[in-house]
């Protein structure tokens, strides 16, 4: 399972290019040490499987340590100075809007870099507008 951030594509005029809008794509994974050999691997070998749960806690430690420092770092300079929504379906795991970690991370930074969380309605395919 991964973790994806996009954006629309925009004008950076600060790098004198147009800024294709990819933000990031993490991978969502944990590692273990097998326990037993097999034919694929000895014992004691580092692993990789997929998160077991989804959770909140998975979710928000990603995007204050992946998704919210990728955005400072990628998101074209002149836009910085407008609030960037972070848009998540309905989906069990994501986190309110008003989570104060989150509203915390996202007002901090550089230029007045600030994101607000935003939960798309269900039955909607898009509200950019």
């Amino acid at each position: 399972m991964f973790l994806a951030a996009v954006a629309r594509p925009r004008w950076d005029p600060h790098r004198k290019k147009e800024w294709d809008g990819k933000v990031g794509l993490w991978p969502l994974t944990e590692k273990y040490t097998a326990l037993r050999r097999s034919k694929c691997r000895a014992r004691g070998e580092e692993c990789i499987c997929n998160v077991g749960s989804f959770n909140q806690e998975v979710y928000k430690g990603h995007l204050l340590d992946h998704v919210i420092p990728a955005i400072k770092l990628k998101w074209p300079r002149r836009e910085k100075k407008n609030v960037i929504l972070i848009q998540q379906d309905n989906a069990p795991p994501y986190i309110s809007p008003s989570n104060p970690e989150v509203l915390a991370a996202g007002m901090v930074g550089i230029f007045g870099f600030s994101t607000s969380l935003q939960i798309h309605p269900t039955q909607m395919p898009w509200i950019w507008d």
